[in-house]
């Protein structure tokens, strides 16, 4: 995805939606690894966001939270999980 492109869907975005990506975005690059849901919510309650554009910015509920940063990653196209025949071995591993 172009970098015009990727800006149009934030665009698009309701600004609630938006905002929780950019947060979840955020939470994600200073930990340095992908996070769930609940684990970039507690990092943004405890360390607070950085930045003078988080100044009116509150954080929602986790389950809103995880509710809107799950429908940004779909309108981006970046799935937090990937489907089983995409992944290497494409079965479950339980049996």
């Amino acid at each position: 995805m172009t970098p015009a492109q990727r800006e149009e869907r934030m665009q698009k975005m309701e600004r609630a939606v938006r905002l929780a990506y950019l947060a979840y975005y955020s939470a994600e690059q200073r930990a340095g690894r992908r996070l769930t849901y609940k684990e970039a919510h507690t990092q943004l309650t405890e360390e607070g966001m950085a930045g003078e554009e988080w100044t009116d910015y509150k954080l929602p509920r986790p389950d809103t939270f995880a509710r809107y940063v799950s429908e940004a990653l779909k309108q981006m196209g970046e799935p937090k999980n990937t489907r089983r025949q995409e992944r290497p071995l494409g079965r479950s591993v339980v049996r």
